[in-house]
């Protein structure tokens, strides 16, 4: 896939920024979280383009435990 490069996009500021971010969105989505979290990180902060989005959420899903929980660890990664 061609992604634009991650330097051109913005980043959480910091682990902090990362953790409110997912805390929030934790708490806002129990049951039909994935909208909520594409809204915030694809269009509101722009962390991820929306081919990203989807890719990373089909790991998370996979993985064992908690997908936004998944979801955060991947983008902090980064």
């Amino acid at each position: 896939m061609n992604f634009p490069d991650s330097a051109s996009r913005p980043q959480p500021h910091s682990l902090t920024d990362l953790f409110v971010s997912f805390t929030l969105l934790a708490l806002q989505g129990f049951g039909g979280v994935v909208a909520v979290v594409q809204r915030e990180l694809v269009e509101r902060k722009r962390w991820l383009t929306q081919e990203e989005f989807i890719e990373d959420w089909a790991v998370a899903q996979v993985m064992p435990g908690p997908n936004v929980v998944n979801l955060s660890m991947m983008i902090g990664g980064r």
